[in-house]
Formats: structure tokens, sequence, C-alpha cells
């Protein structure tokens, strides 16, 4: 049960490498005893046949997330429930690569998807991980490998090309500079002068990819 006393179902279960783990299957009310209860059957199944339904979803939806954001790796995935304002639309990095504090402004899709990242009773981290208690996850590679795989994109594509393209479609759907450096927490304005070039064409294809990968890695 939440704070708010609204019930939730959640399957605890136990992964292959013998690790606790547990994920939301819905709330009372959204759904139906035996809705909930077929679920919990279909996702046992996913666990017979080794698979982990917990931490499966939560790293498609971090690199959704960064997609959606331009936000640094760490700053998603280290990202606290305690820092995440749902009425103002903004994730707070209490110590960001500047050294101080900046709020990562979160558009309606990027609160769709914290919507539907579970948060277990007592869990500190939008991300936990699942082989060190009490701490985030820190890597995404192999799941990152499949969205590139998925959406075609070049084996060479980074991650952190995600946040160069966020910054690259709002130059050039005419958001100043000055508001750009602040989406992303730039120090020095003269950092986001970079992004100021990009031709018509190379902003049809860079919306093309985050399109791709944020509807991909969700579906995933």
């Amino acid at each position: 049960m939440s704070a708010s006393g609204r019930k939730t179902y959640w399957l605890r279960y136990t992964d292959q490498r013998r690790r606790r783990r547990e994920t939301k299957i819905g709330r009372y009310g959204d759904i139906t005893v035996d809705q909930a209860r077929k679920r919990a059957l279909a996702l046992k199944a996913i666990v017979a046949l080794g698979g982990d339904p917990a931490g499966d979803r939560d790293r498609p939806r971090a690199i959704a997330l960064l997609a959606l954001t331009g936000a640094r790796k760490m700053e998603i995935l280290g990202a606290r429930w305690i820092h995440v304002d749902f009425n103002r639309n903004l994730l707070t990095v209490p110590l960001a690569k500047s050294g101080r504090r900046r709020h990562v402004t979160l558009s309606a899709a990027a609160l769709a998807v914290l919507r539907l990242q579970p948060r277990a009773p007592g869990q500190e981290f939008v991300f936990p991980s699942a082989r060190r208690p009490g701490r985030s996850i820190v890597a995404v590679r192999t799941v990152w490998d499949r969205a590139k795989a998925a959406a075609d994109l070049p084996a060479g594509c980074r991650l952190h090309d995600l946040r160069h393209t966020y910054a690259s479609l709002c130059v050039n759907r005419g958001i100043p500079l000055y508001d750009v450096s602040k989406l992303l927490g730039h120090a020095k304005q003269a950092t986001t002068t970079r992004y100021a070039h990009l031709r018509d064409d190379r902003l049809l294809e860079a919306a093309d990819t985050v399109g791709s990968i944020a509807t991909r890695v969700i579906a995933a």
C-alpha cells in the first residue's frame, strides 16, 4: 500500500542469479483481482524461462528518458524519486557536472515514462540496481545495443549522441540558444553554439532518430 492509501499489486520473485526482485502489476481499481492474477502468472512464466521482468523494463525506460530530456546519463540513471516533481515538471540534479544543482525539464512524454516506472515502498532510486541494493543502475549498454539495432542506427552511435540530437532539435525549432543551454545544463552558453548550424535535412534525420529510439525502447 502506498503513502496515499492506494493498494498496488506486486510480483516478488527470485531471478536466475538468486536476487530478490519485484515488479509492479497494477493498481487496485485500475485492474481487477482476476486481471492481476493473470498478469502475475504471465510474469512468472517469463521468470521461469530465465527472464527478469523488473530489470528488463527499467533500462529501456531510462534510455527513453535520455532521448526525451537531453540529460546526461547519470542524471537519469541516478535519479531519485524525492527529486522528481510531477507538479512542476522537473527533475532536480543536486550536483551536476558544473558542480551546481540544476533542474531537468520534464515534458509530458517524459512524465508519462516516469509514471510507468514502478515505485516500490521505500525505494529511493527511480532505476534501482538489482545487483547493488540501495544503489542505482549505472549501465544500459546491452539494451542500448538492442535499441540501436531495432532502430537501424549505426553501430558507432553513442548513448551520449541522444543529448546532441536533443540539442540540435531544440535549436532548429527556433528555441533560443540561451534556453537550450539551460535545458542542457551547460555552464557556459558558448558550449551550446555548436548546434546552431545544423541544416534542415539533418534536423529531419535527428527527429526520426529520437522518435524511433523513444518509441522502440518504450515498447521493448
